[in-house]
């Protein structure tokens, strides 16, 4: 069992020190699981979302249906690939965001909600626009299922309104793409 441990730390290690190559912000990055795992527990076998939408893993949806099945060791790896791929979203489309617990929390936003519905998001101009007061409000549009408000989507867009400190880098060209 040590042994299998030790090899799951170095695949860690080495899986972290390739992104940290790739211009990753591993401080980022590991709120960012972190959130993640906190507000989408891990389930092997397929559930019905509150959206009505077939999910695995942590919150998975893509490719899913009522007979897919995946292992704790496969999730772990798709979660690392899909958050790096969320922060990268970040650096995109809201560039300049200084602080990794910033960062982590519009990736989190976009991991929950999708990319393109953050793209044309209220929460995104503000954001860009240095109007952060604004911005935080707009996380709460981002609560509801099936008309229906819910608590664990109101618990988590408050960590991510606490976790954005909107700082913002000098000099950034934060624009509205």
């Amino acid at each position: 069992m040590k042994f299998l441990c030790g090899i799951f730390l170095l695949f860690i290690f080495s899986i972290a020190n390739a992104f940290s190559k790739s211009g990753v912000d591993i401080e980022a990055l590991d709120i960012l699981i972190i959130t993640i795992k906190k507000f989408e527990s891990f389930r092997n076998k397929p559930y019905q979302d509150s959206d009505g939408i077939w999910t695995v893993g942590y919150g998975f949806t893509e490719k899913v249906s009522r007979h897919s099945y995946l292992s704790r060791q496969k999730a772990e790896m798709k979660l690392i690939i899909l958050a790096k791929q969320a922060l990268g979203h970040v650096d995109i489309y809201s560039p300049g965001l200084n602080s990794p617990a910033s960062k982590a929390a519009v990736a989190d936003l976009i991991y929950n909600i999708g990319i393109n519905a953050y793209v044309t998001s209220n929460f995104r101009f503000y954001l860009n626009a240095g109007e952060c007061n604004y911005a935080k409000v707009e996380l709460f549009r981002w609560i509801h299922a099936r008309g229906k408000i819910l608590s664990g989507l109101i618990k988590r867009r408050s960590y991510e309104w606490v976790l954005l400190d909107c700082q913002w880098q000098k000099n950034s060209k934060s624009t509205i793409i």
